[in-house]
């Protein structure tokens, strides 16, 4: 994705080079001010073009409101938040700890109040906000990426895992190999291992409700396909839900 990043420049570069690292690091194509060069348009044309062309924006706010252009009563910062937010999502983290302006202030009380298509967070310093952009963007590519789960269509792969003469004599060592070989291939499509980002990779995986609600689904519809072949006894099926929803990750990691 092309990801605009909004906000003061002066005074402001160590959190706008906090939020490009974000960015570049989740392999997202960061669009910033400091790149456009030489144009024929205003700055400020430029940034809107920009913004324009992009698929969401990283909004970043401090105490200060910034410069006013001509014949405007809004800043650059300012205008681009209203520009974006009709048309695409916006990411705003707002400084803690900080005495805004009176227009800062209202600026401040404008993104807070609406409440379409807008996360909002907070940052203390630079590190807090490459943090906070980071989580922000990994989780909204994984809703996008993560559609409808096929249950049927799934299970069915799983089983065409065991070979023909044993698909009915789902032993426990058998069990366990399918499971381990369709885990492996679900993990991969969902993207469990793109936790590039994150300071605690195994706490990070645990803590995305979206992903570990795609596991639950996924173990537990298969597994209750196996109860009502009567390949698997209900208990053992039951057993085996929470290992793989809890116990292996709680073991795996030592929580």
């Amino acid at each position: 994705m092309r990801i605009f990043i909004s906000s003061l420049i002066t005074g402001f570069e160590a959190q706008r080079t906090a939020a490009r690292r974000a960015v570049t690091t989740l392999r997202h194509e960061p669009v910033m001010a400091e790149d456009f060069g030489a144009q024929l348009n205003s700055p400020q044309i430029a940034c809107l073009q920009g913004l324009r062309a992009s698929d969401a924006v990283v909004l970043v706010l401090g105490e200060h409101y910034g410069f006013v252009p001509p014949n405007s009563t809004l800043s650059a910062t300012h205008q681009e938040y209203r520009e974006a937010r009709e048309t695409k999502p916006v990411f705003a983290f707002i400084q803690e700890g900080i005495s805004p302006s009176p227009e800062q202030a209202a600026l401040i009380a404008e993104v807070q109040a609406w409440e379409g298509g807008l996360f909002r967070g907070s940052f203390v310093n630079a590190d807090d906000l490459q943090d906070g952009v980071t989580r922000a963007l990994h989780d909204v590519t994984l809703a996008n990426a993560t559609g409808p789960v096929d249950e049927q269509e799934m299970t069915a792969r799983a089983s065409a895992m065991l070979p023909a003469e044993s698909q009915n004599q789902a032993t426990p060592a058998m069990l366990e190999l399918v499971m381990r070989r369709y885990r492996r291939a679900i993990t991969e499509t969902a993207g469990f291992y793109n936790t590039v980002g994150f300071n605690d990779d195994t706490r990070a995986f645990l803590s995305i409700p979206a992903r570990h609600d795609l596991a639950r689904r996924i173990d537990c519809g298969f597994l209750a396909e196996l109860v009502a072949q009567h390949s698997l006894e209900d208990w053992e099926a039951a057993d085996l839900a929470q290992d793989l929803a809890y116990n292996l990750a709680k073991k795996a990691y030592r929580l």
